[in-house]
């Protein structure tokens, strides 16, 4: 009944913290009424949460149907209705929004719950850029440049941008529509630059002032690393055994 939707929250050996914290998503993907609420009323607004996330479909339980008609007020049109809920999609701007985008300005906080706890209890309409850095002090939020993004091709596990960054005395922060886990490397030209986490969800790269190039992000963790070298091991061993010659 759903087959055509690809969901972000389901069952998940390995849960994403930010999720968890924005969404209150449970192990089996399950959401509470109140946390439902939460979501339709502070993060359906084209440029809410939901919209930096690539979000543009949802299904709304029977406990939350009387919400549909502020929904279908802000731009969303049912889409299909089953005997679990009513699916409804984003019309018109859904699919405007890029892969990766340049922030303008961003705070620093040194704690993921504190980040989460500020982007929930917002009380503007725009959702606040916020890093999250173990180092940050009080400070007012940075300035960031302006620069030109451009995607050139997207993975599973990567994606590749074309980044010029023409202001020579302000770095770029690059952001990228995908969830944040460890192991994203980052690399403009060949050189290696760090990956920042923002707003607890997703992957940033802060490009040097005046650079410009092609910025890839790819996922590969060293635990998937190991596992290779593991099983490329383990493969050899058991073909010397099986080959060896029977004595």
């Amino acid at each position: 009944m759903y087959a055509d939707l690809k969901f972000i929250n389901g069952y998940a050996a390995l849960r994403h913290a930010g999720l968890d914290g924005l969404f209150g998503f449970s192990q089996y993907g399950w959401m509470p009424t109140r946390e439902a609420l939460h979501v339709v009323q502070k993060e359906t607004e084209y440029g809410g949460m939901l919209s930096l996330m690539g979000v543009n479909r949802l299904v709304i339980g029977k406990s939350v149907e009387f919400t549909i008609p502020s929904l279908l007020a802000k731009g969303w049109l049912i889409t299909s209705y089953t005997d679990e809920g009513i699916v409804i999609h984003r019309a018109g701007k859904a699919e405007e929004w890029p892969r990766a985008w340049a922030v303008k300005e961003a705070e620093h906080r040194k704690t993921l719950d504190e980040v989460i706890q500020l982007i929930r209890n917002r009380t503007s309409r725009g959702v606040p850029m916020i890093v999250v850095d173990t180092s940050a002090q009080p400070a007012a939020p940075y300035t960031y440049g302006s620069p030109q993004v451009r995607v050139l091709s997207e993975s599973y596990n990567g994606l590749i941008a074309e980044v010029r960054n023409s202001s020579w005395d302000t770095s770029a922060l690059i952001v990228f529509s995908r969830p944040w886990y460890h192991g994203f490397h980052a690399q403009l030209d060949a050189k290696s630059l760090p990956v920042k986490l923002i707003n607890g969800l997703f992957p940033a790269v802060e490009v040097p002032a005046g650079a410009s190039g092609i910025l890839a992000l790819r996922y590969f963790p060293l635990s998937l690393f190991w596992g290779c070298i593991t099983v490329v091991l383990c493969t050899l061993i058991l073909a010397v055994y099986l080959y060896q010659p029977i004595l």
